[in-house]
């Protein structure tokens, strides 16, 4: 398997689109949202096409900003994630978990795959912003010490 942008940006494409595919799915339905990470489509179109994976993602904004707006998940919304913790077995585990700390998880799963984004930019000799693939908390740090 080759380590691409593309390839990393479709990792955490999946990550979102299936959180909020559950959240807008249960939202017409007052099901218990469902949520499994590892039943992500593998070799899909969107690593092999720059301009779908930008739709894709833009895509993934227009829906969070739907979501805020018409208050159909709020981050208290209860999720029931499904995960595979060990990968010889078939068995699930459960978690009870919220909207609000999966979006979190999904949001800081991408700055942690944006630093290897970052690293693959560097070495290809293509610049990236300095605050890209830098966690919040590390930013907030340096920040501290600059004043």
């Amino acid at each position: 398997m080759s380590l691409s942008p593309i390839n990393i940006s479709r990792h955490l494409y999946d990550h979102f689109r299936i959180l909020l595919s559950a959240v807008q799915s249960a939202s017409l339905s007052d099901a218990i949202v469902q949520v499994n990470y590892d039943k992500r489509e593998r070799d899909v179109p969107l690593e092999r096409n720059v301009a779908m994976a930008i739709v894709a993602m833009k895509s993934i904004q227009s829906i969070l900003n739907d979501i805020e707006v018409s208050n159909a998940a709020t981050p208290l919304m209860s999720i029931q994630l499904q995960a595979t913790m060990d990968p010889h077995s078939e068995h699930q585990s459960s978690f009870a978990t919220s909207f609000g700390r999966e979006l979190w998880f999904c949001c800081s799963h991408a700055t942690h795959h944006y630093a290897l984004i970052k690293a693959i930019c560097y070495e290809l000799g293509v610049s990236t912003p300095g605050e890209f693939g830098v966690a919040p908390s590390t930013l907030r740090s340096q920040q501290g010490k600059n004043m």
